[in-house]
């Protein structure tokens, strides 16, 4: 059984409340195993989607549904596109503005943000502009459709060395003067 499922065109809370009706439902439980976590990972694919954003991050499921977890918006940006009647760029600024809500809300929930795909999965050099780009918006990760695609994007993600050692140098200085 799945640990965490993707829930595509979530436009609404209503989407969530139908979702979190049936979601054990949806799956076998004939084993009895309905106690378990299900994590939901959201994926925010319309106008309609974006600007319920808010709502959808808040979706209070109650006390029968504590076992199934929001964990993350991931934007899908090709089918947002087409929603809303735009043309895709390879400069995708026709996306920011969706892009940033995105991880806006994520972050102001608790949530992962995953970034858009790159369908065109031979031109790595346009997936890694894409790819430092997203980590440079404070998405999390980023969709991929080809196991090429791997490589590129965890390099994007990964920390460099010298914003590891940053880090480590503030917690230290942060220990040292709350010792002293």
């Amino acid at each position: 059984k799945p640990e965490t499922i993707v829930i595509p065109k979530v436009d609404s809370a209503d989407h969530l409340s139908w979702i979190y009706e049936n979601i054990y439902d949806v799956l076998d439980d004939s084993d009895g195993d309905s106690g378990r976590q299900i994590q939901l990972l959201l994926q925010i694919e319309s106008a309609m989607g974006l600007l319920n954003m808010r709502s959808i991050c808040e979706f209070n499921e109650g006390e029968e549904y504590l076992n199934v977890d929001v964990k993350g918006l991931i934007f899908g940006s090709d089918d947002f596109v087409a929603n809303i009647g735009a043309t895709r760029t390879a400069e995708g600024t026709e996306l920011l503005y969706a892009r940033q809500a995105v991880v806006n809300h994520a972050k102001d929930y608790g949530l992962q943000a995953i970034d858009l795909v790159n369908i065109n999965f031979k031109d790595m050099a346009e997936l890694k502009k894409e790819s430092e780009e997203g980590a440079r918006m404070a998405f999390t990760g980023k969709q991929i459709i080809h196991p090429n695609q791997v490589e590129v994007v965890q390099e994007a993600f990964t920390p460099s060395q010298a914003r590891i050692d940053f880090a480590v140098a503030l917690v230290e200085a942060f220990e040292s003067h709350q010792a002293e």
